[in-house]
Parts: structure tokens; sequence; C-alpha cells
């Protein structure tokens, strides 16, 4: 959680409305329970239209995706999307995947070479 809340904060300090797509395991995986789009949105003291956990069953891929190209969005991920590449060109685009790493309380952006 304390990793997830610091890349969100880092995303605002470059000037991005952060929104979040989760499994829908990610309550149970943080809190050992089941979150819903309004708990993880009080969780992350964030507006419950920023969040969305998809359907048990469902890939947060297809959405996180669908939503990207919907409306020209980056996505960050460490994830290359690269099984999704045909559907999605754009993943292959430099600046559409916002790579990065956690070390030390600190967030750092990596740029892929592509």
């Amino acid at each position: 959680m304390a990793v997830l809340l610091r890349v969100l904060d880092a995303l605002r300090d470059l000037g991005h409305v952060p929104a979040v797509v989760f499994d829908a395991n990610v309550g149970y995986k943080l809190f050992d329970r089941f979150h819903g789009h309004d708990a993880m949105a009080r969780a992350l003291e964030m507006p419950e239209r920023l969040i969305l956990v998809v359907d048990r069953g469902d890939v947060a891929d297809t959405a996180i995706l669908a939503v990207a190209d919907e409306a020209n969005l980056p996505v960050v991920s460490n994830d290359r999307f690269r099984e999704w590449s045909v559907q999605y060109p754009w993943v292959k685009k430099k600046g559409r995947i916002l790579r990065g790493a956690y070390d030390n309380g600190a967030v750092t952006w990596t740029h892929p070479r592509r």
C-alpha cells in the first residue's frame, strides 16, 4: 500500500490526475478481504470515479488498456503489455507506458528505449 500511495503522489507531483484500475483480488492482497471501488477509494483517499476494481474473473489489463485507448491516456505499469500489442499497437510507442521503480521511499521513472 505504501508503494502505491507513493506512486500516486509522484504522479500528482508531475501534474497528473491518476486513476487506478485493480484486479478483483486487490482487497485480499492489501487488506485480507474484498474491497470494491468505494472501499479502495476510501483507502486511497481518492474520488470513487477514479477507481475501478474489475469484476472477479475479468482481467484488469483489458480495462486498463480500453480506458487508456479511449481517452488517449498513458498507462503506469512495469508490464509491457506485449500480448495486447496487436489490439492496442500504441503500447509499443515510447511514452505511452510509464515505467518506474521504487527504492527507499522514492519513485523514479524509467524512460524505455523504443
